[in-house]
């Protein structure tokens, strides 16, 4: 399982650092915000690419595998995609208005689906990216 002890680290500290940004970019409110969130975040994250592995368990089959590898690029394409998904929702035209108590008022904050799908699709792309890898068809070493 070598391969996926590399891809899914990775594709965590990718999904915790997009985690922690959206969090510093729209509810950062001092300490709490720095011993919180990244409990908070390691759980999502961890959940989150649970479910993405189980989803994605059947591309780690043999003949889907020696498929998957020669569409290799799908995978990159697809982290593009989430990474630009991610800029997107911040445009000004597509944030949406949130009621924050703690300042009392409204507050911008990214357009939810393209961020979660951005960062769902990045760490997906990540995990199961068959040019990652230590050795051979890179499906488990």
């Amino acid at each position: 399982m070598g391969s996926m002890l590399v891809r899914l680290p990775l594709a965590f500290v990718a999904g915790l650092t997009i985690y922690m940004v959206a969090m510093v970019m729209t509810v950062y409110d001092g300490l709490l915000s720095m011993v919180f969130q990244p409990i908070v975040g390691t759980m999502f994250t961890a959940v989150a690419l649970g479910v993405l592995t189980a989803l994605g368990t059947p591309l780690l089959l043999q003949p889907v595998w020696q498929r998957w590898r020669r569409v290799w690029w799908i995978s990159i394409v697809l982290l593009a995609l989430g990474l630009a998904s991610l800029v997107v929702s911040w445009h000004p035209s597509l944030r949406v208005e949130m009621s924050d108590p703690e300042i009392g008022g409204m507050r911008e904050s990214f357009q939810p689906t393209l961020a979660v799908g951005g960062w769902l699709a990045v760490m997906f792309s990540l995990a199961f990216c068959p040019k990652i890898g230590l050795h051979g068809d890179r499906r488990w070493l």
